[in-house]
């Protein structure tokens, strides 16, 4: 590819990214609006395919503290994350790509390695010891204890005002 053929690529790529950038328009002198409001009404989740309500088979959100609905939301958005990554994970070790490290690596003294436990989730998790099974749920728990205990805390709004 000649360094002409390079140029008309590169600006081409970049023509093509800007038709996805939103015109924006912000006025002079926009109002100041007050915080966020978590009541049920106004979060997402408001559509035509549940009927233009929010989605709550459970009736979790009735006579819930807006304190209560941010730790929900937040809840949410976290574990939603986790499983994001934990589903990449497993295309990832499934495609062949190793998780943490080669296969060939010891994981546990009584010489069982990353390779031998394969690539197929169920039957990798059915083989790891069980020890290994207590030391992910521990790591997991400390890290969300972790979070838990991080000053300011997510669901304090402004702690220095």
């Amino acid at each position: 590819m000649t360094r002409t053929d390079q140029s008309i690529m590169l600006s081409l790529l970049s023509l093509s990214s800007s038709g996805f950038t939103p015109a924006m328009h912000i006025p002079a002198s926009a109002p100041r609006c007050a915080g966020p409001v978590m009541g049920v009404e106004s979060m997402e989740g408001v559509g035509p395919e549940t009927g233009n309500k929010i989605f709550d088979p459970l009736g979790l959100a009735d006579g819930a503290s807006e304190r209560t609905l941010a730790w929900y939301r937040a809840a949410e958005l976290k574990h939603g994350r986790v499983a994001m990554a934990g589903c990449a994970g497993v295309a990832w070790v499934t495609a062949g790509g190793n998780l943490f490290a080669p296969p060939e690596t010891l994981m546990s003294l009584d010489g069982t390695t990353f390779g031998s436990l394969g690539r197929e989730p169920f039957a990798a998790w059915e083989a790891l010891p069980a020890v290994g099974k207590l030391q992910i749920i521990l790591v997991i728990g400390a890290i969300e204890a972790l979070s838990e205990a991080e000053k300011p805390h997510y669901m304090v709004r402004n702690p220095n005002p």
